[in-house]
């Protein structure tokens, strides 16, 4: 399944980097957070193997699946 997350801030984060975002997603429990929404602790460690936050003009884009689409475990 794939779906699309937008997010607008009501200030300006100009100063956030794509290396700012991955930073801060190290610190999050990937593993709680899939058995929280019913995948498994490996699944939530695939993604947090996969994640990865790529610069637009725009904004970001987050990728959280590894290349061959799979959430496969550690």
């Amino acid at each position: 399944m794939s779906f699309w997350i937008t997010a607008w801030c009501t200030s300006s984060l100009f100063w956030l980097t794509a290396d700012d975002l991955r930073r801060g997603a190290e610190t999050y429990d990937f593993a709680t957070m899939a058995e929280n929404i019913g995948l498994t602790e490996q699944q939530g460690y695939a993604v947090q193997d996969a994640l990865r936050f790529e610069p637009t003009s725009g904004g970001f884009l987050v990728h959280y699946l590894p290349e061959d689409g799979r959430c496969s475990s550690r």
